[in-house]
C-alpha cells in the first residue's frame, strides 16, 4: 500500500498480505509522519478500495482530527498522484526483478528499493522528497551502483 504526502511527494510503502492490514499500516504511517515532520496530518484521501472501511478506522480518524475524502469508485484520475506512484512502483519493481533475473518472491524487496530510489532522486520544488521531510541532503557517500543494461545501442 503506497501512501503519498502531498506537500513533499514523499512515498511510504507498506507491504501487506491483505487489505485487512491497511488500518494498522496507516496508523504507523500517521505516527511516523507526524514525528518526522512535527506537523499534524489533517487530511486523508482514499479510493474506497475497502482498505479503510469500518467504524473502528472512522473513529480513529475522528479522534486524531483527520478529515477524510473518498474519491468516486473506478475514477483513478481523482486519486492521481497515488495512482501514478502505484504504476511506477510496479514498473520499477518488474524492471528490477527482470534485470536481476529474480523470482517473484523478491517483489517486496524490489518495490521497497524502487520507493527508496524515488524518495532520494525525484526533485519536487528544488528538493527531493527525502530532503523535504528530513531536511537533510542525501550523501553521495551512501550511493549504490546497480548494473543496468544499455538498450540504447544496437549489438
Amino acid at each position: 500500500m503506497a501512501m503519498v504526502d502531498d506537500a513533499s511527494n514523499l512515498v511510504t510503502l507498506s507491504l501487506l498480505h491483505s487489505k485487512d492490514g491497511a488500518p494498522k499500516a496507516f496508523r504507523e504511517f500517521h505516527k511516523l509522519a507526524e514525528d518526522q515532520t512535527g506537523q499534524r496530518l489533517v487530511h486523508l484521501r482514499d479510493d474506497k478500495g475497502g482498505e479503510f472501511s469500518g467504524k473502528e478506522f472512522d473513529q480513529y480518524c475522528i479522534s486524531a482530527g483527520i478529515t477524510r475524502e473518498c474519491t468516486i469508485v473506478a475514477t483513478p484520475e481523482q486519486n492521481g498522484w497515488v495512482e501514478q506512484a502505484n504504476r511506477w512502483i510496479a514498473e520499477g519493481t518488474i524492471a528490477k526483478l527482470t534485470e536481476a533475473n529474480l523470482p517473484p518472491s523478491f517483489w517486496g524487496f524490489a518495490a521497497l528499493a524502487t520507493v527508496h530510489e524515488f524518495n532520494r532522486a525525484q526533485v519536487h520544488n528544488g528538493k527531493t522528497p527525502y530532503e523535504h521531510v528530513g531536511s537533510r541532503v542525501c550523501s553521495a557517500r551512501r550511493c549504490y551502483l546497480v548494473r543496468i543494461k544499455d538498450y540504447s545501442s544496437s549489438h
